[in-house]
This record gives C-alpha cells, sequence and structure tokens, in this order.
C-alpha cells in the first residue's frame, strides 16, 4: 500500500489543510471527507454517481468540485469527491496524472514521471 501526503487548497488560496491519502490507482476521482472540503470553504459543483469496489452494492452519488491541491511539490486543480464518513479517502489515478506522478511498484512509492505523454509532432 502507498501513502501519500497531500495538501488541499481553499477556493482563494488563504486557507489549506493537508491529509494522508492511500493511493488508489483504481478510483478515477480523489475522495476526501467533506467535512475537510467544507472547512476549506469548497462547495459542490455537481452530484456524480459512483459504482462501489463491492459489485454487489447499490450505486450510489456523492458531490464533487474541482481544486488546488499538492503533493511531493506538485501542485494541480484535479476533481475531489465530498466522501461521506465510511467512505475511503484516497489519491486517484486523474490526480496522479495531472500531478505527473506514478506508483513506483519496486519501491512501493510514487516518483516523479519524467515527462506527460503527449500526441505531437516532433
Amino acid at each position: 500500500m502507498v501513502y501519500a501526503d497531500v495538501t488541499i487548497f481553499s477556493a482563494d488560496g488563504t486557507r489549506r489543510s493537508t491529509v494522508r491519502l492511500l493511493v488508489d490507482t483504481g478510483s478515477t476521482l480523489t475522495w476526501i471527507q467533506e467535512n475537510v472540503l467544507e472547512t476549506l470553504g469548497l462547495r459542490p459543483r455537481e452530484i456524480r454517481p459512483f459504482r462501489p469496489i463491492a459489485a454487489r452494492e447499490t450505486p450510489l452519488k456523492r458531490p464533487v468540485t474541482d481544486a488546488l491541491i499538492e503533493c511531493d511539490s506538485l501542485q494541480g486543480v484535479v476533481g475531489l469527491v465530498f466522501a461521506k464518513p465510511g467512505d475511503g479517502q484516497v489519491l486517484g489515478v486523474t490526480a496522479l496524472e495531472r500531478l505527473g506522478l506514478a506508483v513506483d511498484p519496486t519501491t512501493g512509492t510514487l516518483r516523479r514521471e519524467d515527462a506527460f505523454l503527449a500526441v505531437a509532432g516532433a
């Protein structure tokens, strides 16, 4: 299991909160407890459906927003889910990609990518 310390910033950048998250490359978005996001003054942008990992569980809906985060001195705006009590708190794959981070399976840590992939001419 890989964990990362992630700082979430308020919309105006005056407040921040750092949380320790499980890195989950199977989760599209990053899940943060709703009270942390609300304390930072972040508000839901929309409600989105999610399929729980346990296949027999009923799909659920959670509020989401976009916010600036920082991990390993790298910053980017990513999608955040307002996690309810009992939901996991995870750093999702879109945040990893946005920040240019990847899980190194040999060390069980995060590493910086040397470049972003692109469809571009030489």
